[in-house]
């Protein structure tokens, strides 16, 4: 008789083992078929997330009809660099490397569709207050149509106006006007484009009195992300050398901020500043040497930088 050794001895054993352990489980355990009912069933997929709103309660200088959430308090930062594209190069990096105008802004809804704002330009050292209403619901994917009021002042702490000649000349009595702007826009393709006439009176600019102009927006939602972005107001048909102001913008969205990159023939921001393009008409006047003139096919960079906080929470 041959004997096994101790290695085979072990390596049986536990094969023994292992079949009488699962002998005893399936007769422990018989199988007991599921009925179908008793299935459970996939969870269905969940919806694709919605596309954000084009605009926030400002596109890039004109108002939107929309306001920020109730209890928001939204910080504001623009920028425009002074310098045209056009005559830079690398060496001054492409306008980049020139002065800007800055403004610096807040804004606050105490009440469900309103807000309240309070803007500064560093042009003239420009403050601007006003008072926004939106007449529809902010967040209603399904509207057609949407209004907002805004009625406001400027006061402007280093008044100069334009002169028939085109020169800057100091004059306190421009130190402060008041505007009306009512902003119209058709909602379409689920809110994810809009579309506004901001009709708009001023009392006083820099070189005229009571001023109405219309400018426009439109605006479309990209992706889930990303806006573009478009303002056009029109020159003032009664002031020589009026010109065009247009700005076009590309804007990311991200959880209550806003990043805005904006190219524009012009650097004004507050609604005295943007409404009859008057400082088109210096340089043209005096051919153009006067260097705060601009002229339609100037590009300016720039860019719009939006944070909002939850007064009291996240």
């Amino acid at each position: 008789m041959k004997r096994r050794s101790l290695p085979a001895i072990a390596v049986a054993a536990v094969l023994a083992v292992g079949s009488s352990g699962l002998r005893a489980e399936d007769a422990a355990s018989p199988s007991v078929p599921v009925p179908p009912d008793a299935a459970v069933e996939a969870p269905p997929p969940a919806p694709p997330l919605p596309y954000l709103p084009p605009s926030g309660s400002l596109v890039v200088n004109l108002p939107s009809d929309r306001t920020i959430a109730r209890g928001l308090l939204q910080f504001l930062v623009t920028h425009r660099f002074r310098d045209p594209v056009r005559g830079s190069d690398s060496h001054t990096l492409y306008s980049l490397d020139s002065g800007a105008d800055f403004g610096l802004g807040f804004s606050w809804s105490p009440l469900d569709h309103a807000e309240v704002s309070l803007y500064r330009s560093g042009i003239q050292d420009d403050y601007e207050l006003a008072a926004k209403i939106a007449l529809n619901k902010s967040d209603d994917v399904d509207k057609l149509f949407g209004a907002a009021l805004r009625v406001g002042g400027d006061l402007r702490r280093n008044p100069l106006v334009v002169t028939e000649t085109g020169a800057l000349l100091p004059d306190d009595k421009a130190r402060s006007a008041f505007f009306a702007q009512a902003v119209l826009t058709l909602h379409l393709w689920s809110d994810r484009i809009e579309i506004s006439a901001v009709p708009t009176y001023a009392s006083r600019t820099f070189s005229e009195r009571r001023v109405f102009n219309v400018p426009v927006h439109a605006a479309v939602a990209v992706s889930r992300g990303w806006n573009v972005q478009g303002e056009y107001a029109p020159p003032r048909s009664g002031r020589d050398g009026s010109i065009a102001q247009w700005t076009v913008g590309i804007e990311k969205v991200l959880f209550r901020h806003r990043f805005t990159l904006v190219l524009s023939n012009t650097t004004r921001t507050t609604v005295d500043q943007y409404l009859s393009g008057d400082f088109g008409s210096d340089r043209i006047r005096l051919q153009r040497q006067f260097e705060t003139g601009f002229r339609n096919n100037d590009w300016h960079i720039g860019f719009n930088l939006i944070r909002q906080f939850k007064i009291g929470g996240i």
